[in-house]
Protein backbone atom coordinates (compact mmCIF):
# COMPACT_ATOMS: atom_id res chain seq x y z
CA UNK A 1 0.00 0.00 0.00
CA UNK A 2 1.18 3.54 -0.87
CA UNK A 3 1.01 6.45 1.41
CA UNK A 4 -1.76 7.90 -0.93
CA UNK A 5 -4.34 5.14 0.36
CA UNK A 6 -4.04 6.50 4.05
CA UNK A 7 -4.01 9.99 3.30
CA UNK A 8 -7.37 8.97 1.38
CA UNK A 9 -8.42 7.16 4.65
CA UNK A 10 -7.38 9.96 6.43
CA UNK A 11 -9.29 12.65 4.65
CA UNK A 12 -12.43 10.02 4.39
CA UNK A 13 -12.50 9.96 8.54
CA UNK A 14 -12.38 13.63 8.58
CA UNK A 15 -14.44 15.07 5.62
CA UNK A 16 -17.33 11.79 6.17
CA UNK A 17 -16.97 9.99 9.33
CA UNK A 18 -15.96 13.06 11.49
CA UNK A 19 -18.31 15.54 9.86
CA UNK A 20 -21.58 12.59 10.28
CA UNK A 21 -20.50 12.15 13.62
CA UNK A 22 -20.44 16.49 14.27
CA UNK A 23 -23.51 16.71 12.36
CA UNK A 24 -25.58 13.37 14.25
CA UNK A 25 -26.01 11.77 11.35
CA UNK A 26 -27.54 8.60 12.68
CA UNK A 27 -26.54 6.30 10.02
CA UNK A 28 -22.74 6.73 10.96
CA UNK A 29 -23.82 6.81 14.80
CA UNK A 30 -25.45 3.39 14.37
CA UNK A 31 -22.63 2.26 12.52
CA UNK A 32 -20.53 3.17 15.30
CA UNK A 33 -22.47 1.77 17.83
CA UNK A 34 -22.66 -1.55 15.94
CA UNK A 35 -18.81 -1.71 15.61
CA UNK A 36 -18.35 -1.79 18.98
CA UNK A 37 -14.96 -1.89 20.89
CA UNK A 38 -13.20 1.05 21.98
CA UNK A 39 -15.81 3.24 20.37
CA UNK A 40 -18.68 4.48 21.82
CA UNK A 41 -21.55 7.39 22.43
CA UNK A 42 -21.46 8.90 25.91
CA UNK A 43 -23.17 11.91 26.66
CA UNK A 44 -23.83 13.01 22.97
CA UNK A 45 -20.04 12.74 22.51
CA UNK A 46 -17.96 10.03 20.33
CA UNK A 47 -15.13 8.62 22.29
CA UNK A 48 -12.37 6.25 20.84
CA UNK A 49 -8.90 4.99 21.43
CA UNK A 50 -6.81 5.21 17.80
CA UNK A 51 -6.64 1.93 17.09
CA UNK A 52 -10.23 1.28 17.53
CA UNK A 53 -11.09 4.23 15.30
CA UNK A 54 -8.53 2.92 12.96
CA UNK A 55 -10.21 -0.74 12.18
CA UNK A 56 -13.37 1.66 12.06
CA UNK A 57 -12.17 3.87 9.59
CA UNK A 58 -10.83 1.02 7.25
CA UNK A 59 -13.85 -1.25 7.64
CA UNK A 60 -15.91 2.14 6.68
CA UNK A 61 -13.63 3.10 3.65
CA UNK A 62 -13.72 -0.54 2.14
CA UNK A 63 -17.73 -0.77 2.29
CA UNK A 64 -17.96 2.33 0.44
CA UNK A 65 -15.39 2.45 -1.93
CA UNK A 66 -14.28 -1.49 -2.47
CA UNK A 67 -10.65 -0.55 -1.63
CA UNK A 68 -9.38 -3.13 0.51
CA UNK A 69 -6.13 -1.68 3.31
CA UNK A 70 -4.29 -4.26 5.48
CA UNK A 71 -5.32 -3.28 9.31
CA UNK A 72 -1.43 -3.99 9.94
CA UNK A 73 0.77 -2.20 12.53
CA UNK A 74 2.56 -0.24 9.84
CA UNK A 75 -0.21 1.08 8.34
CA UNK A 76 -2.24 2.05 12.04
CA UNK A 77 1.36 4.12 12.54
CA UNK A 78 1.30 5.50 9.07
CA UNK A 79 -2.32 6.55 9.71
CA UNK A 80 -1.35 7.60 13.26
CA UNK A 81 1.19 10.09 11.93
CA UNK A 82 -1.10 11.41 9.31
CA UNK A 83 -3.51 12.55 12.42
CA UNK A 84 -0.64 13.99 14.21
CA UNK A 85 0.94 15.62 11.46
CA UNK A 86 -2.49 17.58 9.61
CA UNK A 87 -4.10 20.20 11.15
CA UNK A 88 -6.95 17.89 11.97
CA UNK A 89 -8.44 20.24 15.47
CA UNK A 90 -8.62 22.78 12.54
CA UNK A 91 -10.31 21.07 9.84
CA UNK A 92 -12.33 19.91 12.48
CA UNK A 93 -13.11 23.22 13.54
CA UNK A 94 -14.13 24.14 10.47
CA UNK A 95 -17.06 21.71 10.84
CA UNK A 96 -18.10 22.56 14.39
CA UNK A 97 -15.92 20.03 16.10
CA UNK A 98 -12.84 19.17 17.83
CA UNK A 99 -11.01 16.33 19.01
CA UNK A 100 -9.45 16.21 23.18
CA UNK A 101 -7.60 13.86 25.05
CA UNK A 102 -10.43 12.42 27.20
CA UNK A 103 -8.09 9.86 29.60
CA UNK A 104 -4.41 9.94 28.64
CA UNK A 105 -2.79 6.75 28.98
CA UNK A 106 0.62 5.83 29.53
CA UNK A 107 1.13 5.61 25.38
CA UNK A 108 -0.68 6.75 22.44
CA UNK A 109 -2.56 4.39 21.64
CA UNK A 110 -4.25 3.90 25.28
CA UNK A 111 -5.53 7.55 25.19
CA UNK A 112 -9.02 7.61 24.88
CA UNK A 113 -10.39 10.60 22.71
CA UNK A 114 -13.63 12.68 22.69
CA UNK A 115 -14.90 14.70 19.44
CA UNK A 116 -16.55 17.46 20.68
CA UNK A 117 -19.28 18.73 19.28
CA UNK A 118 -21.25 22.41 18.53
CA UNK A 119 -22.50 22.98 22.38
CA UNK A 120 -19.37 21.02 23.48
CA UNK A 121 -16.87 23.60 22.67
CA UNK A 122 -14.65 25.53 24.69
CA UNK A 123 -14.48 28.56 23.22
Amino acid sequence: MNDDNLTEVYSYLVETIFAAVIRSDPVIILDIQSFGGDLVFENNSFLFTLPALFDFVLNSYERNTDVKIEASRKNYLRFRKLLYSNPTNRELRKLGGLVEIEIAGPTHDLNRYRLLTHGQLHE
